[in-house]
């Protein structure tokens, strides 16, 4: 419907101006609408009057009514020369009739807020078209019965009332409409109507509607029945095409205009169209003219029904569903627009901010569906708060918001510094729940240089989404980057080793290398070596455990490269009895991510049992410098070790500051000394106090003490005096493939 009635506007700053504007207007609108009545008569099929009563009133109010009937009155009164009686019941019943109209339309529309078009097409036909248009019928007919007593013989009063009602009411179906619109929101009417005359589909329909309009007035095309019916096919979709592409203020002009065009046509017999003769005439014009009008107006609300419903399915396409800010989808167009319509050199660049919560996944485990929701949208809006009011603001996933927003550099670093401290260790309350945000923030400016040509969102995305990958391992966990480069860079070497180091992995590409311990104290009988891995690249290169392990913690993979060695190294065993028969101790790496994992002890147990691998030859070693995330898993995977007759060393010891209280958690049987108190040893008497220390401690606890980083026979010498059981490092022997060490005679 054209009609979507709003409050009533602030009172004008200019209330004389405008009323007198409305008592011209009136004067102008009645005097026109007479071209179209017959000689002596003072009936016209188009009569704007009631339709900018009913107008005038919705759009600004009870004010202007006084305006309209001053006006009215002069004009009946002045040009129509009706008595003082007539013009009085004339004008009361048009105000009345305009202003009951007013009040049932908006008491209908305030109670049925979410109506759809044809609704409120029917209750604006009921209220103004039947009830409205009919008391201005019945007073009209007192006045008209008034002034013109010598044709009341002609036709009985319930006639002149029906035919009055008739034209009242259709004058109201069509410039009620674009009474409202000019009346209500006038600049923006003018703005829609201007931008729907510079639309290039719009000119081109201007330009063939009005080609076949001119062809019918200068030929006679409807005088010819199958030229008629040819006219009709071509000219009901134009006018069904723009009621679906035209703004809601050039449509309510379009209406009014095909009308009155249509009265014209049919007043003066133009497009071969036969005069009008009589009353009967303008009475089958009228008929005619409003059933084109119920026809137009239908099919207007169902287009702006369609149009509505499109809208809204674009802005649900474009609209996060849980906080009502702009999803992904948005964001990508955004930054599409962004970079193919933004110089490389304009200042200030875009910054795309990323924001995360941090502890969205155990946070999702730890609570309700309901209270995440709560949670996400109680960020969602103090984002929108602290955010400036020309970013755009999107929902990625859970937990993750972009910012996009143009800005200098130290603006950017404002920003995220101050959003930073206002949601980091916030505590929020939800549903009764303290929960405490841990938040992180990475932003990249979109700059096109030299080395950065990039137009494509997923290139900013994928920067701003590693620049947040490297916040995280921040103390204060936000970082801003100006050049994307090398950033991609980086993360891109660590993609290809990762992929590298998977496929090694799951393919053939890891060798088992061993690294030969020395005993200090007294011969052994078969060898002890630590496994260590090797990496072999396609092109045959072997890579230490540097090259690729940290790649490995990163991503989440040690659990699978312990397996993996676990597997390899009792299989070899199995496969080779004589190697296992040589064996004194095979010491095999645990990362702490194994450590507390749950079913590795499990895993261990199959494999063991699987390779009938005795216990006691295999000893898993723990370092003390890889953070556990929990203490009692691994308290309890090392004791099901010990049960199962593994024994367990802590390595790296002294290297961290949880050295001695591991010591005490941990039911190990050896202690490996770490290398910076060893490389030093025989020259830096601190060194020497620490190592003795170390060696009472695991006296006291009867455990065994190997020395790291030995690297020469002078050290070596010192350990043995010093009472430690046994050496490793390039002084003892280097990493060497498992083979090899058993060609050494034991």
């Amino acid at each position: 419907m054209l009609l979507n009635i709003a409050p009533y506007p602030r009172r004008s700053s200019r209330p004389l101006l405008l009323g007198i504007a409305l008592l011209v207007v009136t004067v102008m609108a009645a005097e026109g609408s007479r071209l179209l009545t017959l000689e002596g008569q003072t009936l016209s099929p188009i009569w704007p009057i009631s339709g900018l009563f009913l107008g005038a009133i919705l759009a600004r109010g009870w004010r202007t009514l006084p305006w309209l009937m001053l006006g009215y009155a002069l004009w009946l009164l002045g040009l129509q020369h009706f008595s003082w009686q007539a013009t009085a019941w004339v004008v009361v019943g048009m105000a009345i009739g305009s202003g009951c109209a007013a009040l049932l339309l908006r008491t209908s529309f305030a109670r049925f807020e979410n109506a759809t078009p044809l609704q409120r097409l029917s209750v604006f036909y009921l209220c103004a078209a039947v009830i409205g248009a009919g008391i201005n019928a019945s007073f009209g007919t007192l006045g008209y019965l008034a002034n013109t007593k010598s044709t009341i013989a002609a036709y009985s009063h319930t006639d002149i009332a029906l035919v009055y009602w008739a034209f009242e009411a259709f004058g109201i179906m069509l410039f009620t409409p674009l009474a409202y619109l000019l009346l209500q929101q006038g600049t923006l009417s003018v703005q829609e109507l201007k931008s729907d005359c510079q639309r290039s589909a719009m000119m081109i329909w201007a330009g063939c509607t009005g080609a076949l309009l001119v062809g019918i007035a200068l030929s006679d095309w409807l005088s010819n029945v199958a030229y008629a019916g040819l006219t009709a096919m071509v000219l009901l979709p134009l006018m069904f095409w723009f009621f679906l592409q035209a703004n809601r203020s050039s449509t309510a002009l379009m209406i009014p205009l095909i009308m009155t065009t249509y009265v014209l046509a049919a007043r003066f017999g133009w497009g071969g169209l036969k005069p009008i003769q009589d009353i009967q005439g303008l009475l089958d014009t009228l008929l005619i003219a409003a059933a084109m009008t119920l026809v137009v107006q239908l099919f207007n609300a169902m287009a702006q029904e369609r149009n509505r419903l499109i809208q809204t399915f674009r802005e649900q396409a474009n609209t996060d569903f849980l906080t009502g800010l702009h999803n992904s989808r948005f964001l990508n167009t955004t930054l599409t627009e962004v970079l193919t319509s933004t110089p490389a050199t304009s200042a200030p660049p875009y910054w795309l901010t990323l924001f995360e919560l941090v502890d969205i996944e155990p946070l999702t485990d730890l609570y309700s569906l309901q209270q995440i929701q709560t949670l996400e949208q109680h960020v969602a809006s103090q984002l929108a708060y602290c955010t400036p009011t020309n970013a755009v603001l999107a929902r990625l996933s859970s937990g993750r918001f972009a910012i996009l927003c143009r800005q200098h550099e130290r603006d950017t670093n404002t920003l995220c510094e101050q959003l930073y401290a206002q949601f980091n260790q916030r505590i929020v309350d939800v549903d009764g729940e303290p929960i405490r945000l841990r938040v992180a923030l990475a932003s990249v400016a979109l700059t096109q240089t030299a080395a950065t040509t990039a137009t494509s969102p997923s290139y900013y995305l994928n920067a701003a989404t590693h620049a947040l990958f490297d916040a995280k391992e921040r103390v204060e966990r936000w970082l801003l980057v100006s050049d994307t480069v090398p950033l991609l860079h980086t993360h891109q070497q660590q993609a290809q080793q990762l992929e590298v180091l998977k496929t090694a992995l799951y393919g053939n590409g890891l060798r088992l290398f061993v690294q030969p311990i020395a005993a200090l104290q007294h011969d052994l009988a078969g060898h002890y070596y630590e496994v260590l891995l090797r990496l072999q690249t396609p092109t045959g290169d072997l890579l230490s455990p540097v090259a690729f392990l940290p790649i490995a913690e990163q991503y989440g993979l040690m659990v699978e490269v312990d397996r993996w060695v676990i597997e390899h190294t009792f299989r070899t065993l199995h496969e080779q009895p004589t190697w296992q028969a040589r064996t004194h101790c095979c010491a095999i790496n645990l990362s702490g991510a194994s450590l507390t994992h749950e079913e590795t002890a499990t895993y261990i147990r199959e494999q063991q049992q699987r390779f009938a691998i005795p216990a006691h030859i295999i000893r898993f070693e723990i370092t003390e410098t890889e953070r556990i995330g929990d203490v009692q898993i691994a308290m309890t995977l090392i004791d099901s070790l010990k049960q199962d007759g593994f024994s367990v060393a802590l390595d790296d010891f002294g290297a961290g500051l949880s050295s001695f209280a591991y010591l005490k958690l941990f039911n190990v049987d050896c202690i490996k000394i770490d290398g910076q108190f060893i490389r030093q040893l025989t020259s830096n008497a601190l060194d020497q106090a620490i190592v003795k220390s170390m060696r009472d401690v695991a006296r006291t606890e009867a455990l065994c003490t190997v020395a790291e980083f030995v690297e020469d026979h002078s050290t070596q010498a010192l350990l043995t005096e010093l009472g430690i059981h046994y050496a490793q490092g390039y002084g003892i022997a280097k990493p060497m493939p498992m083979a090899d060490l058993f060609l050494i005679e034991g």
